[in-house]
């Protein structure tokens, strides 16, 4: 069934991903890297995938608003998270990209330069569920900078990228999406890319309990 475009994505993406969402959230790995209750060496492995799977990402966006400008109305490299990944990887002593990819990233960024060849506006979905993390875990980087002894942004600043910002970013970039002047297949893929995301973290935390 097609979602319908003057819905309001931000109400379809909602609406698409609820139930993926609260199970994602339920996970054990998401509840303790919520309460900082990960070890040290578990939380760098974590940064390392999303290191990753971020780096893989963010090089489709780049060349996406560098050649569209509805997407350019919604991103912009302000939100591209590599530089927070390196900074907290570099706070514990660990080089961005010396772990490698879990075969379930791999398969992650496998799906993302596919989709940045094929159908680019399908990233924009991706992006939607990372940025849309912040929310909580600007929530989560308080319990893990008291864990890990962490003073100042670096270390935990991957899960807080905007600091007292975090409301006002959040709602810049719904107003942003929901203006944005997708077609119906445009909005169909994002959708569905939105939904594949979620299902992504959650790969991607089930390899690291293992």
């Amino acid at each position: 069934m097609m979602t319908q475009a003057t819905d309001g994505i931000m109400s379809l993406l909602r609406e698409a991903t609820s139930v993926l969402h609260g199970s994602t959230e339920q996970q054990t790995f998401q509840v303790s890297l919520g309460r900082g209750e990960l070890s040290r060496e578990d939380y760098i492995h974590w940064l390392s995938q999303m290191y990753h799977l971020h780096h893989t990402l963010e090089a489709g966006l780049k060349t996406l608003i560098a050649n569209n400008t509805v997407a350019a109305s919604v991103i912009d490299e302000g939100q591209f998270k590599v530089p927070m990944l390196t900074a907290d990887l570099t706070y514990f002593d660990s080089a961005p990209g010396k772990e490698s990819p879990l075969p379930a990233t791999a398969k992650i960024q496998d799906q993302l330069e596919e989709l940045a060849k094929t159908s680019p506006m399908a990233l924009i979905g991706q992006h939607y569920v990372l940025e849309g993390s912040t929310n909580g875990n600007s929530f989560a980087a308080k319990s893990i900078r008291k864990a890990y002894d962490i003073e100042g942004d670096a270390g935990a600043s991957y899960l807080d990228p905007y600091g007292s910002g975090q409301r006002e970013q959040w709602k810049k970039f719904k107003e942003n999406m929901n203006a944005a002047t997708f077609s119906q297949e445009e909005t169909d893929l994002i959708v569905k890319a939105g939904v594949d995301m979620f299902q992504n973290v959650a790969n991607i935390g089930q390899a690291l309990s293992n």
